[in-house]
């Protein structure tokens, strides 16, 4: 068994500690290739999710040790500095799009062509997953799921009460919102992370003024983009929100929003359909129990994010047995149909639609699948320091409910000023 440094809440030290990973790898099993796999899959349905791609590997006699790490930021941290150092994990949890680009502009991961070719990906995979992979025809990951961002989660009972649907555009959901306030009863569920309040408001941008106006943020389109008639009504949108947030200092992380919902003390949750994994687990039923809506607001989209695993380069040069048979363990049709129900992810394999039967996962793909219905997030298209600019300040005008439209727009003015979110941007697909 190959042993792994865990990574707990404070983070991991990682100059000095990680000098005797290297040693202690080639410690693994005789005759079998040791393989440490870096994620940031944590909550208890994302684990489970793991554990399916796990098990199916040492199923084909692979060698498995966890390095688990608490979230994305840490995720890639700790993978650049394990690269930098020499000692890269074998495996790495990644996304695809931008990052993955440049990861493998800088010749710092394997390429999977010959892995993809000999597999035959192309006959299985959606072109909009291969089209996110590399570039001009090469493949530098291994996908293994597809979710969207753009949900909203409601408790079905407190919905009722207030409701007698779910809420189409962001004006009903207000109303509803209203009504819910004047009653005692409570509202949004939303986190202190501020990737959580990104995801909401990149839910309203799009919803509002299209993928473009949200492609032009993150890139280079300027601070007169945000004195837009769209780009204000999705600030005002946002800023009307954050009045119904319960605040309560027990509501840190998604799960615990979603906890929220589920027992009744929020009536809405907006987070990606990872959510209905963790609903799934509390054996909670839609309809009877919680709501799911899609896409809120007048332009249906659904907001794409690829799930993958990269392989960062070793001293063996291409891929081996081991990445060819991590491989056909993800893409195996039995693990794809476990995984997606375990985290209630879109199967990355078109073979296999058949299988989503949950309401939630096919009213997600059926939009997926439309004409231009697939969005990708902005985690896909934009590099790490434009999103957390953006996070930043939004996150900063959520918690700050005397900040005024105007003032967020100056703060994000300034940002846009200093070139923070002016550059490096993947306009794949927000056209």
């Amino acid at each position: 068994m190959v042993l792994i440094p865990q990574v707990g809440r404070l983070g991991l030290a990682v100059t000095g500690c990680l000098g005797w990973l290297l040693t202690s790898m080639s410690a693994g099993a005789a005759g079998a290739e040791p393989l440490d796999v870096q994620s940031f899959w944590q909550s208890p349905s994302e684990t489970a999710a793991l554990s399916v791609i796990r098990d199916a590997f040492r199923e084909r006699g692979g060698v498995w040790a966890d390095f688990p790490t608490e979230n994305f930021q840490q995720n890639r941290r700790l993978a650049f500095q394990r690269i930098i150092e020499g000692i890269p994990p074998f495996g790495l949890q990644w996304h695809a799009g931008y990052e993955l680009r440049a990861m493998s502009d800088s010749g710092a991961i394997l390429d999977l062509t010959s892995i993809a070719e000999g597999m035959e990906w192309s006959g299985f995979l959606d072109p909009s997953v291969l089209d996110y992979l590399g570039d001009d025809g090469s493949v530098f990951a291994l996908p293994v799921g597809i979710h969207g961002e753009n949900w909203a989660w409601f408790n079905t009972p407190l919905l009722h009460r207030y409701a007698d649907a779910v809420p189409e555009t962001w004006g009903d959901l207000e109303a509803v919102l209203n009504r819910a306030a004047a009653d005692g009863a409570p509202g949004i569920a939303m986190g202190t992370q501020a990737w959580q309040r990104r995801i909401l408001f990149s839910h309203i941008l799009i919803g509002e003024g299209g993928a473009g106006l949200l492609r032009d943020l993150l890139g280079a389109g300027g601070p007169s983009l945000l004195y837009r008639a769209a780009f204000r009504r999705a600030l005002s949108i946002y800023a009307s929100l954050r009045t119904y947030d319960i605040r309560d200092p027990s509501t840190q992380s998604w799960e615990d929003g979603i906890r929220a919902v589920a027992r009744g003390e929020a009536l809405v949750q907006f987070m990606g359909d990872w959510a209905r994994a963790e609903l799934a687990i509390l054996e909670l039923e839609p309809g009877r129990d919680f709501e799911c809506a899609l896409s809120i607001g007048p332009a249906k989209h659904h907001f794409s994010i690829i799930d993958t695993f990269v392989f960062p380069r070793r001293d063996y040069g291409g891929p081996t047995n081991g990445h060819r048979t991590f491989a056909e363990a993800v893409l195996d049709p039995r693990t794809q149909v476990a995984f997606s129900k375990a985290k209630w992810a879109i199967p990355v394999r078109t073979d296999l639609a058949s299988h989503i039967v949950d309401p939630c996962v096919r009213k997600g793909y059926d939009l997926y699948v439309t004409t231009n219905g697939s969005v990708p997030s902005s985690m896909m298209v934009a590099q790490e320091r434009s999103i957390a600019a953006l996070e930043a300040v939004l996150s900063d005008f959520w918690d700050n409910e005397a900040a005024t439209v105007d003032d967020g727009i100056l703060a994000l003015r300034a940002v846009l000023r200093a070139g923070t979110m002016a550059d490096h941007l993947v306009g794949q697909g927000l056209e």
